[in-house]
């Protein structure tokens, strides 16, 4: 697998049990649940600062990489 593209995280068990049945329930992969959560997170946030989804999303990788 491709670590720069990949990462792997912890969950609870409960969670990840969660996860799997929503995914299901959507007629998704766990992975592509998590993207979907993740872009109507992000578009929340944007719209509720008043910016565009993009740049939002940007502004957050970048913050990330600073951080180092």
């Amino acid at each position: 697998m491709d670590a720069t593209k990949w990462k792997s995280v912890a969950v609870k068990v409960e969670d990840h049990k969660l996860l799997k049945a929503v995914s299901k329930h959507n007629y998704r992969g766990p992975a592509a649940q998590i993207t979907k959560m993740l872009d109507e997170e992000i578009k929340k946030l944007a719209v509720n600062k008043g910016v565009d989804q993009e740049s939002f999303r940007k502004d957050l990788i970048d913050d990330f990489n600073a951080q180092g």
